[in-house]
């Protein structure tokens, strides 16, 4: 998936059950909250969230959480929290395309 912010918003336009909002405005100023999400996607070897190894894009959104929030999050509710995530995009049946993925869990933490 492209990261830009229209695909972004393409996608969720798509798939709108994955959010609370699929606001143009919203969707806008979550994706700018968290510009970092799309620097970490283009680095991996993957297309989407691999649902059974959740150690990399979990640390990934703890790191995108540290330099917005201040939290009390660990790793292991992240991990926890990715595999809900993970079972919401299938019962949606979208698919987990990073940048998405990581922004519905921003935004429902």
């Amino acid at each position: 998936m492209n990261c830009k912010v229209e695909h972004i918003i393409d996608f969720f336009h798509k798939y709108p059950q994955l959010l609370k909002t699929n606001n143009e405005q919203d969707l806008k100023e979550l994706f700018e909250t968290f510009p970092h999400a799309c620097k970490f996607v283009k680095a991996l070897n993957e297309d989407v969230v691999d649902c059974n190894n959740l150690e990399v894009v979990s640390k990934k959104t703890l790191e995108l959480l540290d330099n917005a929030y201040d939290h009390e999050y660990k790793i292991e509710d992240i991990t926890d929290f990715a595999k809900a995530i993970c079972k919401v995009f299938d019962i949606v049946n979208a698919p987990k395309n990073h940048v998405p993925f990581i922004l519905v869990m921003l935004s429902r933490l």
